[in-house]
Parts: structure tokens; C-alpha cells; sequence
């Protein structure tokens, strides 16, 4: 997931007197390094001629930076993640690419490194479906991350429920627009299955000027793999029009899973930032009718 479209600073200050805001987006240039990022070592560890041992001795590196880099208040950096620290000639991990800090106290090293191994999963999803070391643990990537957090002795499923509260809570504080699986039904893919829904949305405002000047109503996908579909998944939109009172919007689910049914749907305006926000749990094996809103 790539954080591509950032607020602006007036809508920020507009929020953060509702709110306080835990992110503070800080770019700046860097010299550039040369050498293999953390992602690197720990594909060469998975590869088939790759050793199990060097795999868990550089989580547990990894997992000891962390307890350095993460201190327990002021803003510090967040996107502590494996391809965004490299290693210089002496073994030494250097973070890369910190475009974000965070002030909340419960991004502690725990949940850092649970982030880390998720980012990990996510980004290199296609690498690792080729890799039978990946699979050692379990079929699917929620397999991967808990045994891995359990080699360097954190405790799980307290670490993971709050990265995921506190990653929903940066995606809605950094972002604009954006239509994404949560982190929870990501964690249900299982490694080697290349299989996709194609959940599509539309969104139009009645009487007004279409989203894409000239084109029309633009027609998003949002892939979620097939299997966390099947079991029942969490999706969240977020997008923006000129009067909430005549926008619709529209969603297209996949024909294969047969009728769908929404478990829940929250839809939550902000008049602020003029931005809506559709929370989706989907159930996609219950049968119910519902093409479009």
C-alpha cells in the first residue's frame, strides 16, 4: 500500500481541532545508500538454498532494532518496515525513506515489528507464493506472521489487534481517497493461490459534474484475494463529493461468490474535509442480494 495522496496542511489543522492527529508527514532528501535491505536477507533466508536459522537470527535482529528505534514518547518514525531499512557493510540497520512520524504511545516495538512482517507479506505477496520456505510456518501469511512473532517472544494477538487499529487510523489520517482490504482479511491470503475478486465501486453525484472531467464516472477496482473473500472480508472506502446528500455510490461484487450480503455497513460524513467514509465487513458466502447502494 502506497500513500500517495496526503491531505492538505488546511485540512489537517480543520480536523485536528475535533480531533488530535498522531501522524506527521515529514519528508526530506537523503543521501543515497548502497547495499541490501532487510526484505533482501530475509528473501535469501526463504530461498530454497537459504538456512532457517539466518532466517530467525535476522528477526531477531530485526525485532532488537526496533526496541532501539521506537521509544516511548515524542513523534518517531513509522514506516519501520523491512524494505525500508538497509544494512551497511558492517551489519549495521539504517532506516530509509521516513517520510512518516507517529505520537501514539501504543506504537510500541511489538506492534512495529508485526507491521513490519505484514508490509513484508504484502509487498512481496508474488515472490514469496513462488517459496516453499514461506509456507513452514502455515498456508497462509496470517501463519507467518504469528509463528515469527513468537520466535522473538512477543505476545501476538494483543501486538497484531493493535496494529490494526492503529494503521486503520493512519490510512484515515493521511489519506484523502482510498479504497482498501483491512489488514485483517489480507491475512487470510494463502501463499501460492494467485487467485482475485474484482470488487468494483462507481461513485457518481446526482445532478452535478462527473468525477473524471470529459470521461465520466470512473469505475474503481479493488482486488482482495479469493480466499479471504470466501471466508468473509472487511473493505473500507473513503472518497470525496461536493454534496453528500447526492452522492451514490455503487458496488459490484464478483459473480463467482454468488449473492453477497453486507454483515454491517457504516457510512460516516465529515464536514470538515467533505469526505465520506464506507466501512464494508462483507460476507460473501451468505446469501442476500445487494449490487449497489
Amino acid at each position: 500500500m502506497r500513500r500517495a495522496l496526503c491531505q492538505t496542511s488546511s485540512s489537517l489543522e480543520a480536523i485536528e481541532t475535533a480531533s488530535p492527529i498522531n501522524f506527521r508527514h515529514t519528508p526530506s532528501d537523503e543521501p543515497y545508500r548502497n547495499g541490501q535491505t532487510l526484505a533482501d536477507l530475509w528473501l535469501s533466508a526463504l530461498a530454497p538454498n537459504g538456512s532457517p536459522h539466518q532466517l530467525k537470527a535476522y528477526f531477531v535482529d530485526y525485532y532488537s532494532f526496533l526496541k532501539q528505534a521506537v521509544f516511548d514518547s515524542g513523534f518517531r518514525n513509522f514506516d519501520l518496515i523491512p524494505d525500508n531499512l538497509m544494512l551497511d557493510s558492517d551489519g549495521t540497520i539504517n532506516p530509509i525513506d521516513q517520510e512518516w512520524e507517529t505520537a501514539d504511545l501504543a506504537f510500541t516495538p511489538d506492534v512495529a515489528f508485526c507491521r513490519g512482517v505484514f508490509y513484508f507479506l504484502l509487498r512481496f505477496s508474488r515472490r514469496l507464493d513462488m517459496v516453499d520456505q514461506a509456507r513452514q510456518f502455515g498456508p497462509c501469511h496470517r501463519d507467518f506472521l504469528f509463528s515469527t512473532a513468537e520466535w522473538v517472544g512477543i505476545d501476538v494477538d494483543q501486538s497484531v489487534n493493535t496494529f490494526f487499529r492503529i494503521e486503520k487510523q493512519f490510512r484515515e489520517s493521511t489519506l484523502e481517497c482510498y479504497a482498501t482490504v483491512e489488514p485483517e482479511s489480507l491475512l487470510h491470503r494463502r501463499f501460492g493461490d494467485p487467485e482475485v475478486a474484482h470488487l468494483k465501486w462507481l461513485q457518481i453525484e446526482k445532478f452535478g459534474t462527473p468525477l473524471v472531467e470529459d470521461i465520466g464516472p470512473a469505475v474503481n477496482t479493488l482486488f482482495l484475494p479469493a480466499n479471504s473473500g470466501r471466508a468473509g472480508a472487511s473493505v473500507s472506502l473513503s472518497t470525496f463529493c461536493s454534496d453528500a446528500s447526492k452522492c451514490v455510490l455503487f458496488i459490484f461484487f464478483p459473480k463467482q461468490f454468488g449473492n453477497p450480503r453486507f454483515e454491517s455497513l457504516r457510512v460516516c460524513a465529515s464536514s470538515l474535509s467533505n469526505r465520506l467514509t464506507f466501512s464494508i465487513p462483507l460476507d460473501m458466502k451468505k446469501l442476500s442480494i445487494v449490487s449497489s447502494l
